[in-house]
């Protein structure tokens, strides 16, 4: 199944357009399969998490359910984030 990527305005869209993957765009999605990640027309980057919306206790642990930056490399970092925060909150309710 391929990543859920795109870009368009501000709003995701898929199945990714040529190009893409020069920018390692399908990479990120790869590592990320949980989110939808897309670049507006602007530049800026951002990443929506997939399925239920988040319970008041996991955006208490600092879960988002929408990531923004200015770079891919930015974005992957607060995706690698927002991962390390869901970690430890799995482990500590474990």
């Amino acid at each position: 199944m391929a990543p859920d990527v795109g870009t368009r305005g501000d709003a995701p869209i898929g199945p990714p357009r040529p190009g893409l993957a020069d920018d390692g765009l399908l990479t990120v999605a790869g590592a990320y399969p949980g989110w939808r990640i897309w670049r507006s027309d602007r530049g800026t980057w951002w990443a929506s998490r997939k399925g239920r919306p988040l319970a008041d206790a996991e955006l208490t642990a600092g879960l988002s359910a929408t990531v923004v930056a200015d770079s891919l490399p930015g974005l992957t970092e607060q995706l690698a984030g927002q991962h390390e925060r869901a970690t430890r909150r799995r482990r500590r309710i474990a």
